[in-house]
């Protein structure tokens, strides 16, 4: 697998804290007890999901693939609204993360750990769940709930997976809440800041 690199954002903040995009190089536990394993366990509107999202981390290479794989699910209209709410949610993870957010090159049929964590924060927010969303959203941007700039990244998070899962929801196709999964230090990646390239 080779290591992808999402485009650098406009940012203040120093080089050091900002999060890199990357597929695991080994990952053999990339997946919540409890939780789906392959893409193809998903439902439609989160396998697309999934690979839009891949795609659009992957670069600008991949964006004309990330935005086919929305619009052949949701159509135009909708498509627009879903594809702007994930872009503006990958921009939110790249703003607050400050671990690597791992996941599977766009072809791959498994699921990293971070990918799951991902529909769980959008199934939570799809549910209402903001509070829960923003302790995914924490877990997922490698912030602790507890300080007040955490809590606050984390909920910013939340209400953008909420914007995106009511796009998704305009179809009939927003992620569904998974409760229980739960995720050791043993399934997470490293949690150390790492610059973007």
């Amino acid at each position: 697998m080779s290591t992808l690199r999402a485009r650098r954002p406009q940012s203040t903040r120093p080089a050091a804290s900002r999060p890199s995009w990357s597929t695991p190089q080994r990952d053999p536990k990339a997946y919540a007890p409890g939780g789906p394993i392959r893409v193809s366990d998903l439902s439609p509107g989160e396998q697309v999901l999934i690979r839009a999202f891949r795609r659009w981390v992957a670069g600008e290479a991949q964006h004309a693939a990330a935005w086919d794989a929305v619009a052949g699910l949701f159509g135009g209209a909708a498509g627009k609204a879903v594809m702007g709410g994930l872009i503006r949610l990958v921009e939110g993870m790249r703003g607050g993360a400050r671990r690597r957010i791992l996941h599977h090159s766009p072809c791959c049929p498994c699921l990293a750990a971070d990918e799951i964590r991902l529909l769980t924060l959008v199934g939570a927010a799809a549910a209402g769940r903001l509070d829960r969303a923003g302790a995914y959203a924490c877990d997922l941007l490698g912030l602790d709930p507890a300080s007040g700039p955490g809590h606050e990244a984390g909920f910013a998070l939340a209400l953008d997976a909420h914007a995106l899962a009511r796009a998704m929801a305009s179809e009939g196709a927003a992620p569904a809440e998974r409760t229980g999964l739960s995720f050791t230090e043993e399934d997470a990646p490293a949690r150390a800041p790492a610059a973007l390239h």
